[in-house]
């Protein structure tokens, strides 16, 4: 998969930058009282210290910014510019929605900085930032029976390859099929810089957002920053696989205390051979992740074993929906009654796939007679 910017949106804003953070195996249920507390204390805080939302620079080069590629940032104001005018206004609360959104909001508040996510198991390969030709498509977030076409020359936030569009204006309004729910296990969140600083301060906000994540929902985290020099990120996700991400090529890339053991593990499984790594890897994070709880541990179909994408993320393969349903459930891993089940309806049962090497998720692919 890949994260990326146009190169004409860093010819026309150079110094835009794009904190990137690859959150997995996110556990997004329930509330945390301690999340909700420092959502409030900061929504306070920004009721006590009001800033001048239209003199402040944090706000203002985004305002200009919209006005350039043709946006009324008065009628369409950036999202970070709406939720800060919001707070402000004495006896605010937001609602806790979720943790995610939650962290979000709370970054998007205390730094002053555009803070969004989108699921990646609802998205595609390639998530890109980009001038809108206008033939994509957008379902807003407030009105998901809605379907409707960003303005040509707009910059929009999209799947490369449906052209469903994910945020439109840059910044301004969040897409319905890619939201964050409670269900989202796997994501990108992105923190954007823009002006002065762009870049220390997309950079802050990122990695307190990427501890955030793996404090209050137990993710994997791995961070990047999209810069004209690197406008591409390129990583694997999987979210049933042991190495869940690995980056080749595209961005630097920010490594975890527990990369050593994710390494460890990733040359013991023997996934990648050594000579490849050296000519066209750099390993970026690697963690043991629900690869392990399989019959054969994923060595034969790797990623495809539960993803329609062998590359892992996206939509799930019959088995894969069947592994949510049982497995997740059962309390991650592979159950006697997911053995005896026959997930693509091909006559014959997933533990006997697993047995005779073949795809359990495939109706094509069976065991001899």
């Amino acid at each position: 998969m890949e994260v990326k910017v146009e190169e004409r949106i860093f010819q026309e804003f150079p110094l835009f930058r794009r904190g990137i953070v690859v959150a997995l195996g996110i556990q997004n249920q329930g509330v945390s009282k301690e999340l909700e507390r420092l959502l409030n204390e900061t929504v306070e805080s920004a009721a006590r210290q009001p800033i001048d939302v239209k003199a402040d620079p944090r706000i203002a080069v985004w305002s200009e910014a919209h006005r350039r590629f043709g946006s009324n940032p008065n009628k369409f104001p950036p999202a970070h510019f709406s939720l800060i005018k919001r707070v402000q206004k004495p006896g605010i609360h937001l609602a806790f929605i979720n943790k995610v959104v939650t962290i979000m909001n709370y970054n998007s508040v205390a730094d002053v900085i555009p803070v969004g996510g989108d699921d990646l198991d609802h998205a595609g390969p390639c998530l890109e930032l980009r001038y809108a030709s206008g033939e994509e498509t957008f379902v807003p977030l407030d009105s998901p029976q809605t379907s409707e076409h960003p303005t040509p020359g707009e910059v929009i936030y999209v799947v490369a390859d449906s052209g469903r569009v994910m945020c439109r204006r840059w910044n301004w309004r969040n897409g319905y099929e890619t939201r964050i729910t409670e269900e989202t296990r796997a994501m990108v969140m992105n923190i954007d810089g823009l002006g002065e600083e762009s870049e220390s301060r997309a950079a802050k906000t990122r990695d307190r957002v990427a501890a955030m994540l793996e404090k209050y929902c137990s993710a994997r985290t791995l961070t990047s920053m999209l810069t004209p020099a690197q406008p591409v990120f390129h990583f694997a996700v999987c979210s049933f696989h042991p190495m869940n991400v690995f980056r080749r090529g595209g961005s630097r890339t920010e490594m975890s205390e527990k990369f050593k053991t994710g390494l460890v593990a990733c040359l013991v499984m023997g996934l990648f051979v050594a000579a490849f790594t050296y000519m066209t890897a750099d390993p970026a994070q690697a963690k043991p992740f629900r690869m392990g709880v399989l019959p054969d541990k994923g060595a034969k179909l790797g990623c495809g074993t539960c993803h329609v994408n062998s590359a892992g993320g996206g939509p799930r393969n019959s088995f894969g929906q069947d592994y949510e349903k049982v497995g997740i459930k059962a309390g991650d891993k592979y159950t006697q009654d997911l053995g005896t089940m026959d997930s693509d309806k091909d006559g014959a049962t997933n533990d006997q796939e697993f047995s005779a090497g073949t795809h359990p998720g495939d109706p094509a692919s069976k065991p001899a007679r």
